[in-house]
């Protein structure tokens, strides 16, 4: 690495180190300083700052940022934040497009990886002739999807992985309060870790309580 020992850049080759030098026999010290810091901390881009400083050829701004850009532009980060307001509407647009393709929210999309415990449970339905509904939406406001789902008399099935557990072996938060949400609206839902799915005979026993 070749640095300049005017502004302490860094450079790979001596050919783009008199490149940038040539810049510091061109511009004083002052207004270089005034564009790195413009592109380093008010967060500027090459064009607004072309637009700001347009005495300066772009070319030469670009080899007065060489060895900083690839660095800043991987460090920077645009951060946007919504109102309240906006928040809402684009709730609103959310809840109102998925009501209108119910197929179109990411329980339903047809490429979902299938889960092979939650499959070898529907085959144990099927043999059974256990007749059930998969991926059912219990709720018109909420989107919740039930793994397997029996709506004639309200009970639902999940089928959970270990990401749903705490450290206790209990439901974390969000599980929790998703359970008791759909049974505050009259469903029954019972929990099962995944490796029950591959014992017949505690599957049968469970929905047969």
């Amino acid at each position: 690495m070749y640095k300049c020992l005017e502004c302490s850049i860094e450079f790979k080759t001596k050919r783009s180190l008199s490149n940038h030098i040539r810049i510091h026999k061109k511009y004083s010290n002052e207004i270089r300083k005034i564009i790195i810091n413009d592109y380093v901390n008010n967060k500027m881009t090459y064009r607004e700052i072309r637009e700001k400083y347009n005495s300066v050829s772009y070319s030469l701004i670009q080899k007065l940022l060489k060895g900083l850009c690839n660095k800043i532009k991987r460090n920077r980060k645009v951060v946007y934040k919504h109102s309240d307001e906006t928040r809402k509407i684009m709730s609103e647009k959310k809840i109102e497009f998925l009501k209108n393709n119910p197929d179109k929210h990411n329980w339903k999309k047809n490429d979902k990886l299938k889960s092979a415990p939650c499959e070898k449970l529907k085959n144990i339905l099927v043999l059974n002739n256990i007749n059930f509904i998969e991926e059912y939406q219990p709720l018109d406001k909420r989107f919740f999807s039930i793994d397997i789902a029996f709506p004639n008399v309200k009970i639902g099935i999940e089928i959970n992985g270990n990401q749903h557990y705490d450290e206790n072996g209990n439901l974390t938060n969000y599980c929790e309060k998703r359970h008791k949400y759909i049974e505050s609206k009259g469903w029954k839902i019972v929990e099962i870790h995944y490796s029950l799915c591959f014992h017949e005979d505690k599957i049968i026993e469970i929905i047969t309580a």
